[in-house]
């Protein structure tokens, strides 16, 4: 089992799909947009250049076990 640092598309399209397993069995759950999120986890997109965001996922052997974003948005830290 090991942490892996999330930073191309392809592992960030596994990030977002990686909610539909989780609540695959609720049928109250509403899936994020995911090009948006995608975008927003690639830095691309929502926060500003103040902020920072790494998403990881725990994987092992080839499948994922959990995902995590972790977010550092200074202006929020000065407010």
């Amino acid at each position: 089992m090991h942490v892996k640092k999330l930073s191309i598309p392809e592992d960030l399209e596994r990030f977002v799909d990686f909610a539909k397993e989780v609540y695959r069995e609720n049928p109250y759950w509403v899936p994020a947009n995911k090009h948006h999120l995608i975008k927003l986890l690639s830095g691309n997109a929502g926060f500003g250049p103040q902020s920072e965001i790494q998403a990881f996922a725990v994987e092992d052997e080839g499948r994922t076990l959990a995902t995590v974003a972790a977010l550092n948005d200074e202006a929020y830290h000065r407010h």
